[in-house]
């Protein structure tokens, strides 16, 4: 199974590679492998999402690391935001709400971009009040849609949240 695993995130690594040269990698996108303690993790990727212009994310860079366990791709990969991201969509311990990449919807045909392209659409588009990972947030933007956007624009002030590049 081992095999199986490396050879799949070898490919998924190279398809994330050609993307980003033809440009079916959105340009707001970063990803890097981990390195721990100068050797790379090669089971894990660090993804940053810029936000999207003229959105409450604006300015933002959301960080994240996605992980494969040790049955990928029978299993799924797992998603965890980093540095206390706030949204609707994702629990208080940064792990994000996306069926895509759950037991029960994951098909091992998915690939790693479609997951990063998933996840990066996910923090942009009108939430799903219907299933909310983060009920507190849930109920200010069903209460002030106003407050809840001034909310994540006034989140990360005076420089809490890195604007780091890759």
């Amino acid at each position: 199974m081992e095999k199986i695993r490396e050879k799949r995130i070898n490919e998924e690594l190279n398809n994330l590679e050609r993307a980003k040269i033809t440009k079916k990698l959105p340009q707001n996108i970063f990803y890097q492998l981990i390195e721990k303690d100068g050797v790379l993790d090669d089971y894990k990727i660090l993804v940053s999402f810029k936000g999207r212009q003229e959105t409450i994310w604006q300015n933002y860079e959301i960080k994240g690391i996605l992980s494969f366990p040790a049955d990928f791709p029978i299993e799924p990969p797992s998603f965890q935001f980093i540095e206390n991201f706030q949204h609707i969509h994702v629990y208080s311990n940064g792990v994000i709400c996306l069926p895509l990449i759950t037991k029960d919807f994951w098909n091992t045909k998915t690939t790693v971009l479609n997951v990063i392209i998933q996840i990066e659409d996910l923090i942009h588009r009108p939430p799903n009040l219907a299933s909310p990972a983060n009920h507190l947030l849930s109920e200010l933007y069903q209460n002030s849609i106003e407050q809840y956007e001034n909310f994540i624009r006034n989140m990360y002030k005076d420089d809490n949240f890195p604007q780091e590049n890759f």
